[in-house]
């Protein structure tokens, strides 16, 4: 979980995410190390008390910055007013200079402050630029937990055996999802995703994911034999009369 908030940015007490340490020869039990905003990192013991006051803390921070997503906005908003200003500023005053370099004889000096503010005015865009690019990520970012919050049962229902539920997911995120099912089940945890775990997937990977799986659930078809064999597997969409 990314940081929104000034006042998290150094933070001891800020979750970026918790991952599950396994028993080694100098340690019989295995542990929970836990990644915090300003890079301390606190061991605990890995006990399922543990993993669900750590989820439930870092729920707590996705609605503390949630508060933050219309100021972001309206930031946003105001950030790409005035990129857009100065690109026309910078296109006009580059142009003049240019013009007068043409003419070199007539306006030397326009010439020169044409081109000095043209040059001011392309790196304060890209400044704006880039201030935008990192409030864009933080508004991904609080979407990204409100949607998942708002589908997670939904998202656990998923068959990860079932090609069809990663169908135009990236490579990037499959990847990743592998990758947490394994840390899951090595873990003995049925629930896939949850607020830590989905650090590292897009918030596109999870509306297609969820698109899939509804799709799955509409045909209610048989992926393999052995569905046939389990018919709690195969589920059934029953549709609505409109009269």
């Amino acid at each position: 979980m990314k940081v929104v908030k000034k006042e998290d940015k150094n933070s001891n007490i800020y979750i970026k995410k918790f991952a599950t340490i396994p028993s080694t020869e100098e340690n019989d039990s295995s542990n929970i190390i836990v990644y915090m905003a300003d890079g301390s990192c606190p061991r605990y013991e890995n006990i399922k008390e543990s993993k669900k006051r750590l989820l439930e803390l870092m729920y707590n921070q996705h609605f503390s910055n949630e508060e933050e997503l219309d100021n972001l906005l309206r930031k946003r908003g105001n950030l790409l007013v005035s990129s857009i200003v100065f690109s026309i500023i910078t296109l006009a005053m580059g142009s003049a200079g240019a013009y007068s370099m043409y003419n070199y004889a007539n306006s030397t000096a326009f010439a020169i402050t044409s081109l000095g503010i043209a040059s001011l005015s392309a790196i304060t865009t890209l400044i704006l630029t880039g201030v935008s690019k990192r409030n864009s990520n933080k508004i991904d970012e609080i979407k990204k937990y409100s949607y998942f919050d708002e589908n997670k049962e939904i998202l656990n229902q998923i068959d990860l055996e079932n090609a069809n539920n990663l169908e135009k997911v990236s490579t990037k995120d499959k990847k990743e999802i592998r990758r947490i099912k394994e840390v899951k089940d090595n873990d003995d945890d049925t629930v896939y995703f949850d607020i830590n775990s989905i650090d590292n997937l897009s918030l596109d990977s999870l509306k297609r994911l969820k698109s899939n799986i509804d799709r799955e659930n509409y045909l209610g078809l048989a992926v393999n034999k052995k569905d046939l064999e389990t018919p709690e597997k195969v589920k059934t969409y029953i549709l609505k009369d409109k009269h």
